[in-house]
């Protein structure tokens, strides 16, 4: 008879998770492609001010999103471009 008390009741991850967090990763960059950017010092002052006032909770990325979106119907006058405010 074994002894129970040296069995987990929770087995272990199949994958340690570091490596679960790579593969997740690894699936959402397959879709979203990566955009390496260093704003401009002014340009960082308006992007954490949306950060911090959005009542959303969107990331940076997202308020990134938001700010081009937002430029994009600026400039082009495009009033039903895409806004996920």
């Amino acid at each position: 008879m074994k002894n129970l008390e040296t069995r987990s009741l929770h087995p272990a991850p199949a994958l340690p998770t570091e490596t679960r967090n790579q593969a997740r990763v690894k699936r959402y960059r397959a879709n979203h492609r990566r955009i390496d950017y260093a704003p401009d010092p002014d340009a960082l002052v308006i992007i954490e001010k949306h950060l911090l006032d959005n009542p959303n909770g969107y990331s940076l990325a997202g308020v990134i999103d938001d700010l081009v979106m937002a430029g994009d119907r600026a400039i082009s006058g495009n009033e039903h471009a895409t806004n996920r405010s």
